[in-house]
């Protein structure tokens, strides 16, 4: 194209699309994942019975922060609140690690959170 405008006396100059302020400048650091706000997550609980090893998975939302989350379930205060339980933690041996949840998609509306927690948990399947 620079040359067909060049050939009808037309100037053309090419800008870059990569520049040193946009290699270079990064003004705020990026939020981790687990840090961030209206979360759908993946959680792989595991434990051991007199059968033998078990292992499920949980798909979820959560307004807040995952990890926020993850801690009040840890608390020893928020063991008599129903609200607070893990759907897993009343098997016994049980153990879920901050390590094992994966972040599958965030967003700050309700709804459309719910709808990708939904998809998601057709797509995985969880136990």
């Amino acid at each position: 194209p620079r040359r067909t405008l060049h050939k009808h006396g037309t100037k053309t100059r090419l800008k870059p699309t990569r520049t040193l302020k946009n290699l270079l400048a990064a003004p705020k650091d990026k939020t981790p994942k687990e840090s961030r706000c209206g979360a759908v997550h993946h959680t792989t609980c595991q434990g051991q019975t007199s059968r033998g090893p078990w292992k499920e998975t949980y798909i979820g939302e959560t307004e807040r922060a995952p990890k926020t989350r993850f801690l009040e379930h840890q608390r020893p205060s928020s063991a008599n609140s129903e609200a607070s339980q893990h759907p897993h933690t009343e098997r016994p041996g049980h153990s879920i690690s901050l390590d094992k949840v994966k972040i599958l998609d965030s967003d700050q509306d309700f709804f459309a959170r719910g709808v990708k927690e939904a998809v998601y948990i057709r797509a995985h399947r969880p136990t």
